[in-house]
């Protein structure tokens, strides 16, 4: 289990699916909002955990298995794309001082409802650039589970780690809402201002990360 949680962890720093889901947080309807997002991020994870895991199962000795030479090139080679994909985001980063200004479609989920934020999970999760090299991994290590039971238990781990972020956030809706308006208008202000440095921290990490468990597969 301990070696898909690190997985979970690098697809839980997202910039863009989390201010998001923050200001799905922001809407009228925002629990059942924020749960419908939830839900639509946690389906795409599931599916594609599951099928990355079915992948590994059917294709034994090929790169998509859990160690060996071929599995280590092919996480080196994404682990290098992530990392060049973190340099260009910083690069590209604005300019000290110049004005941010956030996406279009963020004025719209004001009035978005509990369908259209289930949709707006699953588009986002599943057009995120670092997630499939995280989830094919994800899938080598179910595929490699002594049992079934086993893998569903890992699968399940990965998938609250990646999605814990969230639920820490909707507890606190539900929990202290006064407070809750206060903390996430502060995370909007920042996750926008930042963006760059996030969605650049978010793919150099997950390039490391590949990189680590390239050598692992090379030395397993």
């Amino acid at each position: 289990m301990g070696a898909v949680l690190p997985l979970g962890a690098a697809i839980a720093v997202s910039a863009v699916p989390l201010i998001a889901f923050v200001l799905v947080l922001l809407t009228r309807r925002r629990v059942a909002n924020g749960l419908a997002y939830a839900l639509g991020t946690a389906g795409v994870l599931v599916i594609g955990a599951a099928f990355t895991a079915w992948l590994s199962s059917v294709a034994p000795g090929t790169v998509l298995q859990a160690s060996g030479g071929g599995a280590g090139v092919l996480r080196l080679v994404f682990g290098v794309v992530l990392l060049v994909g973190g340099v260009l985001s910083w690069v590209r980063r604005p300019k000290k001082g110049a004005p941010i200004a956030a996406p279009r479609w963020f004025a719209k989920i004001d009035g978005i409802g509990a369908r259209g934020a289930a949709t707006l999970g699953v588009a986002l999760a599943a057009t995120n650039l670092k997630n499939l090299p995280l989830l094919l991994i994800v899938g080598s290590f179910l595929a490699d589970a002594e049992s079934f039971g086993a893998a569903v238990v890992s699968g399940a781990a990965f998938v609250a780690v990646a999605c814990g972020v969230m639920g820490v956030l909707l507890l606190l809706v539900l929990l202290l809402p006064r407070a809750a308006d206060a903390v996430l208008l502060r995370m909007r202000g920042l996750l926008i201002a930042h963006h760059a440095g996030i969605l650049t921290t978010a793919f150099v990490l997950a390039g490391l990360l590949m990189i680590a468990y390239a050598v692992a597969a090379v030395a397993a």
